[in-house]
């Protein structure tokens, strides 16, 4: 009897995981984009959940037509210039080979030690270190 009983649990917990309608999807972002991402949800007193959802429906034409945009022209304005202004403080980009692993400041690309990328040469001493793979310093 008990193992019918399990039997029937185990079911119904793989038809609950069947009817859950949301995904999780995670993701890394840097200190700066989080600070933005915080400030913009705080601002519409929405979680930051909620409004990265809401973007990328809005990015893929998801949202519901009757419903205007999450955020519209010139917030997206604003956000990329946040994002524009985090390598703000670099004057020159100098070409390096890598000696150990890093992370591309625009793209996240990861690099791997021994390929080729571009430092940022900043006079801020408190600005993060700024590192471009080479795909993102050909676009410059």
């Amino acid at each position: 009897m008990s193992v019918d009983l399990r039997k029937m649990r185990k079911e119904e917990r793989e038809r609950s995981k069947q009817h859950r309608k949301d995904r999780l999807i995670q993701t890394r972002v840097d200190r700066r984009l989080q600070g933005v991402l915080v400030e913009q949800a705080r601002r519409r007193r929405m979680s930051v959940s909620n409004l990265v959802r809401g973007v990328l429906e809005d990015a893929f034409g998801l949202a519901d037509p009757d419903v205007g945009p999450l955020v519209d022209g010139s917030d997206r304005g604003a956000l990329a210039t946040a994002v524009a202004d985090d390598l703000a403080h670099v004057y020159a980009w100098n070409a390096v080979v890598l000696g150990k692993s890093a992370t591309c400041s625009r793209c996240h690309a990861a690099m791997t030690r021994g390929a080729s990328a571009l430092i940022g040469l900043s006079e801020d001493p408190d600005a993060q270190r700024a590192w471009l793979c080479s795909e993102c310093g050909d676009a410059l």
